[in-house]
């Protein structure tokens, strides 16, 4: 009896642990799996966690974030993988007022600078106007 005991501990040991390995393989085998990293689009919409602070010259010792004017940018078209802001024609990796135009998407743009991102859209089509739609 003792020994029909052990070899049934032996057994269901064997057992569980073999089914334990495979579970253990199975984790191991989705972990290698490459994974979906996020869209730099998406990336460059996230606010920046960092805040650049400058030393103010005052006596007091207190610290205060670097004033910029903020200059007013209006995109007026996309076309042929260019932005029309401000009246230029810009590329991708071109400067406007400290801007570099990251991105150029279909209805807008991604502006950065060191600190910030700005995006700018196209207005909606006025509805006063006459569009023509192809299928019609």
């Amino acid at each position: 009896m003792k020994n029909l005991l052990i070899g049934f501990m032996a057994i269901s040991t064997l057992a569980f642990s073999s089914s334990a390995t495979d579970q253990i393989d199975k984790m191991v085998e989705e972990i290698k799996k490459p994974r979906k990293g996020v869209a730099m689009s998406e990336l460059m919409t996230t606010p920046d966690p960092f805040v650049v602070l400058k030393r103010d010259d005052n006596s007091t010792g207190q610290i205060a974030a670097p004033q910029k004017k903020e200059e007013k940018l209006t995109l007026g078209g996309i076309m042929n993988e260019k932005a029309f802001i401000n009246g230029k024609w810009l590329k991708i990796g071109e400067e406007i007022y400290g801007y570099k135009l990251h991105f150029i998407g279909t209805k807008g743009v991604v502006l950065v600078d060191e600190t910030r991102v700005r995006k700018l859209f196209l207005h909606e089509k006025n509805k006063g106007l006459i569009t023509i739609k192809e299928g019609e």
